[in-house]
């Protein structure tokens, strides 16, 4: 079953910013422009059957969703992979 619920980890987040809050928010400015294009690639690799670009993308996820502590996200994404 698919859920749009994803839990963050701010303390993980935070220590992959070095404790830079600024650094941090410009993380999170990036994730949310980036990643609705990666969900979109992502989808059109598994509708053309694209398995090599299925796991590139899937790995892409995996990496920008481990900076914010997601572990269900990037549990997911490691299974794509």
């Amino acid at each position: 079953m698919y859920s749009r619920e994803t839990t963050i980890d701010y303390s993980v987040a935070l220590r992959w910013a070095d404790g830079d809050r600024a650094l941090l928010a410009e993380l999170v400015e990036v994730f949310v422009q980036d990643c609705p294009r990666r969900i979109a690639e992502l989808e059109e690799a598994v509708n053309s059957g694209q398995a090599d670009l299925i796991r590139r993308v899937a790995h892409s996820l995996k990496g920008m969703v481990s900076v914010f502590g997601a572990d269900r996200a990037k549990s997911l994404s490691q299974t794509m992979e």
